[in-house]
Formats: C-alpha cells, sequence, structure tokens
C-alpha cells in the first residue's frame, strides 16, 4: 500500500488489510461486504448498484486497483465488479494526497488483484446461498517460461436478494509477468466485466408524514416496489501496461499506463416513491441516462534509498497524470 516499500509495522500510516483467507472464510464476493470487517470505513450501494464508501467520516478518498487510481470515484458514485479476482483489499486511513493525489481526505482504498506466479495453480469454487444465490469462480496461473507467467480469472455472481433485487456479475482477467532480466519486470494485464443490477429505490413513503414516518398499511419490507422494467447495465474493461527498473541496490523506478472504457445504462425511479394521502396510489419519478468514460493515466514513481549519519532515508519523486 505505502509506495516507500516500508513494511506496515514500521509506518506511522494507520493501514488494514481484508486477506484472501479472510475473504473466503466469510465467502464474499462483492467490496461491500468485504470491507464489513474493517473499522472506521463504511461501504454503501446506492440505488442498486452505485458504490461509496466513507472513511472516518469523510467521503473524499481514492480507490486504486494494483495501485492506481479509479478516477470515476473522484466525481461521483461508481458501480463496481465481484472481487473474485481479488487476492487482498488494503485501506489506508487518514488523509495521504501527498503519495496519492487530490481528494484523499479520508483514506485511501486498494484492491490487490491475484498475481501470476512461479508455481503452475488452479482453483476453482462454487457457491449457492439464501435469496437464490450462486456464483462460480476459477482462477489459473503459472511459468510459461523461465522469464514469462500468468494468471487468468473468471467468475460470475447472481442473487435475487431479500427485497427481490436482483444483481449479476460476469468478469474476466488476464495478467502477463516478463522478466527478461532479474532487474527489469514488465506487467500487462486486461479486465472486462459486463453486469446488471435491478435498482432499487427504496419503500414509498407518505410525504405528509415528515418527521413521523411509519411504514404504511399494507408496503412491506422485503418487496421491491421500483417499476419491472427498471434496470442498470455496466460494461467495463480496462487495460494496463506497468514497467519496473532496478536501477540499482538503492534506485527503482515504476511507470504504469491505464486505459479504460466505461459504459453505464439507467433507468430508474431515482426520484422515489410517493404515496397520495388517501394512501391510493403511489408515484414513481424515473431517471435515464447513459454515460460513457474512457480515461487515459500515467502514473511514474522514482524511489531512492541512502544514508545521512546514523539514518536510513527514502526519498520518492513521482508524477501522476490523468485525462478523463
Amino acid at each position: 500500500m505505502n509506495k516507500m516499500n516500508i513494511k506496515n509495522i514500521e509506518t506511522p500510516l494507520f493501514i488494514s488489510t481484508v486477506g484472501a483467507d479472510l475473504i473466503q472464510k466469510r465467502n464474499v464476493t462483492s467490496i461491500e461486504d468485504a470491507l464489513k470487517s474493517t473499522t472506521g470505513i463504511t461501504a454503501t450501494s446506492r440505488y442498486g448498484g452505485f458504490m461509496s464508501f466513507n472513511l472516518r467520516g469523510f467521503s473524499d478518498y481514492a480507490l486504486l486497483v494494483d495501485g492506481v487510481r479509479d478516477e470515476r470515484m473522484s466525481f461521483s458514485w461508481a458501480p463496481m465488479t465481484n472481487i473474485n479476482n481479488g487476492e487482498r483489499i488494503e485501506v489506508l486511513k487518514g488523509p495521504e494526497s501527498v503519495l496519492f493525489g487530490h481528494s484523499v481526505l479520508g483514506g485511501v482504498i486498494n484492491i490487490v488483484r491475484k498475481k501470476p506466479s512461479y508455481k503452475q495453480k488452479a482453483e476453482v469454487r462454487f457457491d449457492y446461498g439464501s435469496y437464490n444465490f450462486y456464483g462460480a469462480s476459477m482462477g489459473v496461473g503459472g511459468p510459461l517460461s523461465n522469464t514469462l507467467r500468468y494468471r487468468i480469472d473468471a467468475s460470475t455472481t447472481k442473487t435475487d436478494g431479500w427485497r427481490d433485487f436482483g444483481v449479476h456479475t460476469n468478469n474476466a482477467s488476464l495478467i502477463l509477468d516478463y522478466t527478461p532480466t532479474q532487474n527489469d519486470l514488465f506487467q500487462f494485464s486486461i479486465q472486462a466485466n459486463n453486469d446488471r443490477y435491478d435498482t432499487e429505490s427504496g419503500l414509498p413513503t407518505d410525504l405528509s408524514a415528515i418527521g413521523n414516518v411509519k411504514l404504511l398499511n399494507g408496503i412491506r419490507r422485503d418487496l421491491r416496489y421500483n417499476h419491472p422494467d427498471d434496470i442498470m447495465k455496466h460494461k467495463r474493461w480496462d487495460v494496463k501496461l506497468k514497467y519496473t527498473r532496478k536501477i540499482n541496490k538503492n534506485m527503482l523506478i515504476t511507470n504504469s499506463t491505464t486505459y479504460s472504457d466505461d459504459d453505464i445504462f439507467y433507468i430508474s425511479n431515482d426520484g422515489g416513491l410517493t404515496v397520495n394521502p388517501q394512501q391510493t396510489t403511489i408515484t414513481r419519478t424515473s431517471l435515464g441516462f447513459i454515460h460513457k468514460s474512457k480515461p487515459i493515466q500515467n502514473q511514474i514513481d522514482f524511489i531512492y534509498n541512502f544514508e545521512m549519519g546514523n539514518f536510513k532515508n527514502k526519498l520518492i519523486v513521482g508524477n501522476f497524470i490523468s485525462y478523463l
């Protein structure tokens, strides 16, 4: 998580990690459920599929994937696919704008994906649970040669939900590591997802009961009152090329270039549901939009280790450019 390559126990930063063992034991597939075990952070799914986070009371944060910012979260909420290809989630609590750029008053969330290994590995997982939940995921990776390694992951999840609110996620990713020399590492990754959400507008409310809201007669908490055609579709693919060069034992330089293509189709009762005073009709207020974003980003970091007297020091100089 910290760019200085310092052990967490040796840094003054507050870092929490949700590891693979905890994710597997709790049998969670969404980042919202995974972060429920981390103090000081609240993850919320709004309107059925838009994720938002609150760290130590602040809604300003940076969301990273393998150390690269997801700039969608800097401007609004955004849907997120399942985390079955994730190895762990790191949460840095507190302001860290010096190292991670703008809008990092609350902290940083970093999703670390599973990486290629030097030994051949494969795993398959099937899940089934209440509210007609099922999921399947597979991962395989290992060496292709002495200098080339790979990792492939694919997964799907589907659930009807307690309020008959359905979510269906599908994603796949490929990561390649190429080490032509012991001091050079090229990493190429591509990920795509195609997800569908039924959206959620909550329960109908009586506007005349402001300050004393009560559940109206006949309104069921476990029933979704959206229009049957309400839906959100999220399609996205990301590509990343990262180069790491160990110049000598004290100098390291990394450069990451990423491109994303993100499409959202949304139509739902976004304005909520209201009931007339006679409680005979329910009014729906709908909102529909198509949102497309195509960010291009480049991040470069230079780390230099040096000594001054009896003190060991680390110097980091970096630059981040994003075009959205």
